[in-house]
Parts: structure tokens; sequence; C-alpha cells
């Protein structure tokens, strides 16, 4: 097992990063090679990077990283651990999704 953090996600999932590629090399060795066995986000770890990559990119790249990071998850690549049960994180990113799609709605 191996526990994926903010840090690698955010470096793994934007291309300007200074360690993108170091990421994409480990990210290769986690998933393809199985070097390090299955890899782990906690629920904390994601409401974190949806809130950096949230506050730093527009939608359209937040919307592609949480479908990327989601088909992950249902796929079982990563294994997703929360503290209330997978239904509220997704009801979550569909509310964010819901929201930021839908021009009429304001905060």
């Amino acid at each position: 097992m191996i526990i994926l953090d903010t840090s690698f996600l955010y470096s793994l999932l934007n291309k300007r990063d200074t360690n993108h590629v170091i990421a994409e090399k480990l990210f290769d060795e986690i998933v393809n090679q199985n070097k390090f066995g299955k890899p782990v986000i906690f629920e904390y770890v994601l409401d974190e990077f949806l809130t950096i990559i949230g506050n730093k990119h527009p939608f359209a790249y937040v919307k592609r990283v949480v479908d990327f990071i989601s088909l992950n998850i249902e796929q079982g690549i990563f294994l997703l651990i929360t503290l209330d049960g997978r239904d509220a994180l997704y009801d979550t990113i569909k509310l964010f999704k819901k929201l930021n799609e839908d021009k009429t709605c304001f905060f």
C-alpha cells in the first residue's frame, strides 16, 4: 500500500508543476508496475487537493481532474478511504459540478 498525498496529486495532474515529470514516473511505477502496492487516497487529502486546484485553476480543469480521480476510484486503481462513506463524497462532487456548471447559481 502507498498513500498518495496532496503534493503528489498536484504534481501528477499539473503539467506546469516542477515535479510533474517525477510524479508521472512514480505514478507509472505505482499503477503499471505495482511497485509499492495499492495506491490509497484519504478523503481529507482529496478535499484538500480539490480546494487547492479549485482556487488556482478554472472549473474545466478541475472537472477533468475530478473525472480522472473518480474514474480511477471506480475502476479500483485507487482505494479511497472515507470517514462518512463514498456516497457523501460523491454527493459533494456532484454538487460541486452542478454549482460550477449552472450559471444561475450564486454564492
